[in-house]
């Protein structure tokens, strides 16, 4: 059998050095998908920090995170305008220097695909 016959389902997060791969043919037997596959990439580049739903992370985002600075009650309040960034699969109810590292590290980015 060549190689790559069966398809595959990769997720490779943004900025990430991994990749998940699944198996399509494996959990559906009447899927077959032709060769070859396109790449579609999926997901919000800039992690959730555009914050204002702009398309891209500068000072209108950061305004929105620093009225919630040092919040603690993002768990009750939805999550303060999506200004609690950390951990980003649960965040943990708060706005600190966490969640303006994780923003930092986005800033001025574009093409974000939204909040």
């Amino acid at each position: 059998m060549p190689r790559f016959y069966k398809p595959y389902l990769a997720v490779v997060p943004y900025d990430s050095n991994t990749v998940e791969a699944v198996s399509l043919s494996d959990s559906d037997p009447n899927n077959d998908l032709a060769l070859p596959m396109s790449i579609i990439w999926t997901g919000d580049k800039c992690v959730g920090t555009d914050l204002d739903g702009s398309g891209d992370v500068s000072l209108p985002d950061f305004a929105i995170l620093a009225q919630y600075w040092h919040d603690v009650n993002c768990a009750s309040s939805n999550d303060c305008d999506g200004a609690d960034l950390e951990p980003e699969d649960d965040p943990d109810g708060d706005v600190d220097v966490k969640d303006l590292d994780i923003f930092t590290q986005h800033w001025l980015e574009t093409g974000c695909t939204g909040p």
